[in-house]
């Protein structure tokens, strides 16, 4: 039976006090639940995105009776009245207790700093433990020295009384006062992240329910969209234009970026460990830099990958570049202590660390569906009572789940046929070039398909498409179309510079490819199988899903010969191409009324009326003349 609150108070204010100081370890992952339940240790509160199974285990270091429980409110201090070895009673007690005293004063694992004392009562180590938590002041509590005792009991639990095992975070029938430590064990399950050890006094009487609140890093990988507007424009959390989705045309660096969020919890570990393994398609060049920052802490540095690695200047940072071939493109960025990044008085919580580079679209990637997908997820530190020595990775680590974006390109198919053949055969000799928005011509590399667009001065005197070498001139064949691959959404100008031999030549085609693409900076539906890296099937994954809908071909000058192609069907799509049809009449060009041919019509018809009019006066003044 439990002794009156007075009658604790007085026989035992010293341990009491001693237990306050030792119970308030900072455990900021712990606030106090309104409606705890008698006998019982709630745990509550895991991040609602933790997809990891917890399990825990209950400790008893003292028993018992409980002046103020501070196990669900470590911002308190709690206190302990008639302090015992929670192992009292037991037939190997003093074993125990003899076991616990040697691992206190081990050499090499003990409890570094703490003063033995003469006695080994619970109630003297209990007082002993307090001396060792006390400040410089000797009247507050050190929070490294807290933290360290808490640590210690965490690593040598196995000499502890066990008081439960939960492994939905429930502890029933927990009915005795005492000291005790919650001590989370391994997770099962990648993405989840254990809680600080929970140290505190305990009271039976009324129970105890903790919520936990444990938080995770998030990983986001974004790709910039060069030409389209979208919603993204304003948007300061990823930068404008940075979104899921992207178009882009052969041999354009893509813009890529890749953002860790760390957990809000992140003051609880000492260092903090995080690597991006990212990962690109084949259909992408290996980028030979990366530029890695923390936001508002460290500016970032430019790694040039040399030989497929670099090292941060402050060797905190280390990147991997693996080109696989058709394998694709691996990609990691470890930074190895993050806390090095944090101000002296400062937090790194929600803080988000960057790491953006180019890649080149390369000429085996994908047109149309079902794209060029890549992703990115974290590894990081998880467990805040083994975070390591900062120098390398921690023992214990999980893993976000794959963030992805996908980066279309699209072909153009040039169809040239007879206008009087209503069959629409295929007609041979037709030589032309693509111009983009900006004027330039198109050269495709007859070796490597690599994309270039070159100035040309078709002004100069005596210009000759003939002549000129440095630009790709593709000619239409009676067995396929012409197919220019690997174009980004955008205006082009289709020029024929030679026509079949009989045929008229055709005014320049101005030709707008527009991509409907869902572009958005939360398209969380793009994401790997759970099984592979590679998309999965259904809405999202711009295979058959919505992040590309249709591709159009219009004219955009309104004028000039030619039908155009949409695609809108899945076929359509997942070849990625839209067709213009050009006619070439045979006929002799004419004008027609209301062209420049009626106009010289009446000024001809005038110069004929005019000079019948001149040789009539003529013969009439003759004629007078005569007579």
């Amino acid at each position: 039976m439990k002794n009156t609150k007075r009658t604790r108070r007085v026989a035992t204010f010293a341990a009491a006090v001693m237990m306050a100081a030792c119970a308030a370890v900072p455990m900021s992952s712990m606030t106090a639940s309104a409606a705890p339940t008698k006998d019982t240790i709630t745990i509550t509160g895991v991040d609602s995105v933790d997809t990891a199974t917890h399990t825990y285990t209950l400790y008893q270091i003292f028993s018992g009776d409980a002046e103020t429980a501070n196990i669900s409110n470590p911002t308190s201090l709690g206190a302990l009245n008639n302090v015992k070895w929670a192992w009292n009673g037991d037939a190997d007690a003093d074993a125990k207790t003899t076991a616990f005293l040697n691992a206190l004063k081990d050499a090499t694992n003990g409890l570094v700093g703490w003063t033995e004392p003469t006695q080994t009562t619970a109630a003297s180590i209990a007082k002993a433990l307090y001396e060792y938590t006390l400040a410089a002041d000797r009247k507050t509590t050190d929070k490294t020295k807290v933290e360290a005792l808490s640590q210690w009991l965490g690593k040598n639990a196995s000499l502890l009384k066990i008081a439960g095992t939960a492994a939905n975070g429930t502890f029933s029938n927990v009915s005795q006062d005492g000291y005790y430590i919650i001590v989370e064990g391994d997770l099962t399950g990648d993405y989840g992240s254990k809680t600080y050890h929970l140290l505190g006094v305990y009271d039976a009487e009324t129970g105890a329910e903790i919520t936990v609140k444990s938080s995770l890093p998030t990983v986001v990988k974004k790709v910039k969209e060069d030409d389209k507007t979208g919603s993204w424009e304003n948007a300061t959390e990823y930068g404008a234009q940075y979104n899921d989705v992207a178009d882009y045309g052969i041999s354009e660096p893509v813009p890529f970026k890749l953002i860790a969020t760390l957990p809000s919890k992140i003051d609880e570990y000492n260092h903090y460990y995080i690597k991006f393994t990212d990962h690109l398609d084949k259909g992408f060049v290996a980028p030979t830099k990366l530029t890695i920052g923390v936001i508002g802490t460290f500016a970032g540095e430019e790694l040039t990958i040399s030989e497929g690695k670099a090292t941060s200047t402050d060797g905190n940072i280390k990147a991997t570049v693996d080109d696989k071939g058709d394998a694709g493109i691996d990609i990691t960025v470890e930074v190895i202590d993050v806390q090095k990044y944090k101000s002296a008085e400062g937090t790194l919580a929600s803080t988000k660390v960057q790491v953006d580079y180019d890649a080149t679209l390369d000429t085996d990637a994908v047109i149309g569906r079902v794209g060029n997908y890549n992703d990115v997820d974290l590894t990081f530190s998880n467990n805040p009572n083994n975070t390591g020595d900062g120098t390398k990775a921690p023992d214990e680590t999980g893993k976000t789940p794959k963030d992805g974006v996908v980066v279309f390109t699209y072909e153009l198919d040039v169809h040239k046929y007879d206008s009087s053949d209503a069959t629409k055969a295929l007609l041979a000799d037709a030589t032309f070039v693509l111009s983009d928005k900006s004027g330039k011509y198109l050269k495709i590399d007859e070796t490597t398909g690599a994309h270039t667009w070159e100035k040309v001065d078709t002004s100069a005197d005596g210009f000759d498409w003939a002549n000129v070498t440095t630009v790709s001139k593709f000619t239409s064949t009676k067995d396929v179309e012409i197919k220019i691959p690997g174009l980004d959404d955008g205006t082009y100008t289709l020029t024929e510079i030679a026509t079949p031999s009989g045929y008229n030549a055709i005014q320049p085609l101005t030709l707008v490819i527009s991509a409907t693409t869902n572009n958005t900076q939360s398209a969380d539906a793009i994401g790997p199988n759970a099984d592979t890296s590679d998309p999965a099937d259904g809405i999202g994954d711009g295979r058959t899903g919505e992040q590309l809908t249709a591709i159009t071909l219009t004219n955009g000058a309104a004028t000039g010969e030619g039908s155009y192609d949409s695609a809108t069907t899945d076929e359509d799509l997942a070849a990625g191409n839209v067709t213009i049809e050009v006619a070439n009449s045979s006929g002799t060009q004419l004008p027609g009324t209301g062209g420049i041919g009626t106009t010289l019509f009446y000024v001809g018809g005038g110069v004929l009326v005019a000079g019948a009019g001149v040789l009539l006066i003529t013969k009439k003044r003759a004629k007078k003349d005569a007579e």
